[in-house]
């Protein structure tokens, strides 16, 4: 069977999935030596996609015996999923979602979803589009677009003094590449009209206007699952900038990076250091800078306690796994943060930097962790 030419590949029960979304995970294509291995693979590969339940293929020899037909025999996943749920803390109060998600979009070998949140203090309807082969090419693709409405407080010194209601109206084209050194390197370009407004306080500033930004971006990621990594690293580096050239009325700079490991010190026991740091240029608008504080931040320190155009912070954890009950997947951790932010381009001393400690309780669930 593995002598002879393919004369043609046709593909069965794909009433959905354009054939060029198959075809490209198949490395033979009509006129190709047969080659069973190939087949094989080329399978394995469309079934990788998630799109669907089932993948088989049968083999004709043509009267001749030297060329074959390959049918391609597909059963499509139903791609469509509801997703909902809600949250509380302190500092947002209540907020729930409702999301829809559509795979395979279109036929299109991408993914999409349209998604609607309402709280106490955020309100938010969004739609995003991403696939990761831009048609036949490896390139990978996104495009979103979202509405947001948020009340946050203002502070100084450690204090709150004020509040602010934040409009933001933004759409953005992502376009990227998987590269051997860089991991993920990506080229994102946002457009965004942002109003933030004072509903409270003196010294809250008032900001309106439009920015057109360009986001460079490499990702590195081989932590070995998610949520809960027991190993592997996660790096981020980001190059942002705005310019009149592109019509943004406000124009800033600014860099972020962030380096994570994960470090399994006994079975059940994680180390989990990581460092963030960013640096933005003085006419970065206050929306744009830099936020410390809040549980994902700094412990310790409400939601954007702090802001700032430069900003360091040292994380380190220990993650446990609590034994009991064992049908239950969940973990125990104990966090230090070390770290400061500055709003002005001044002389670091010892005492910019900030102390937190504190500790969290997680459950992995079939809805997600909690």
């Amino acid at each position: 069977i593995d002598e002879g030419r393919i004369n043609r590949i046709q593909i069965a029960g794909a009433h959905k999935t354009k054939s060029f979304v198959i075809l490209r995970e198949f490395p033979l294509k009509s006129g190709d030596l047969f080659d069973v291995e190939a087949v094989e693979r080329g399978i394995d590969n469309i079934y990788g996609t998630g799109y669907f339940q089932n993948v088989r293929f049968d083999v004709h020899k043509n009267k001749s015996g030297h060329t074959h037909n390959l049918d391609i025999h597909l059963i499509e996943h139903g791609n469509t999923l509801l997703r909902g749920g809600m949250r509380y803390d302190l500092e947002r109060k209540a907020t729930g979602f409702l999301q829809i998600i559509e795979q395979n979009f279109m036929g299109l070998g991408g993914n999409g979803y349209v998604i609607g949140m309402i709280g106490k203090r955020d309100e938010m309807l969004g739609a995003r589009f991403w696939t990761n082969r831009l048609l036949n090419s490896y390139l990978t693709f996104s495009t979103d677009f979202s509405v947001q409405n948020s009340q946050y407080y203002f502070y100084q010194n450690h204090s709150q003094v004020g509040s602010y209601h934040l409009h933001n109206l933004q759409g953005s084209f992502m376009i990227g590449q998987q590269m051997r050194r860089l991991g993920t390197l990506s080229l994102r370009l946002r457009s965004e009209f942002i109003h933030m407004m004072p509903t409270s306080g003196e010294d809250v500033p008032l900001e309106k206007f439009t920015l057109v930004n360009l986001t460079l971006r490499s990702e590195v990621d081989s932590r070995d699952r998610m949520p809960f990594p027991s190993s592997g690293n996660h790096h981020i580096f980001e190059y942002e900038t705005a310019g009149g050239f592109m019509g943004s009325q406000v124009p800033y700079t600014k860099i972020y990076s962030t380096m994570e490991s994960f470090h399994p010190l006994k079975p059940g026991i994680i180390f989990h250091p990581k460092i963030v740091w960013g640096t933005a240029d003085l006419t970065t608008p206050y929306v744009k800078q830099f936020r410390l504080g809040g549980i994902h931040s700094f412990m310790g320190l409400p939601d954007e306690a702090f802001i700032g155009k430069r900003f360091f912070t040292v994380n380190t954890e220990i993650r446990t796994r609590i034994p009991w009950p064992g049908w239950i997947e969940s973990y125990l951790t104990l966090r230090y943060d070390f770290g400061g932010i500055w709003g002005r381009y001044v002389k670091i001393s010892a005492k910019d930097f900030k102390h937190g400690a504190g500790a969290l309780l997680s459950v992995n669930t079939v809805l997600g962790p909690l």
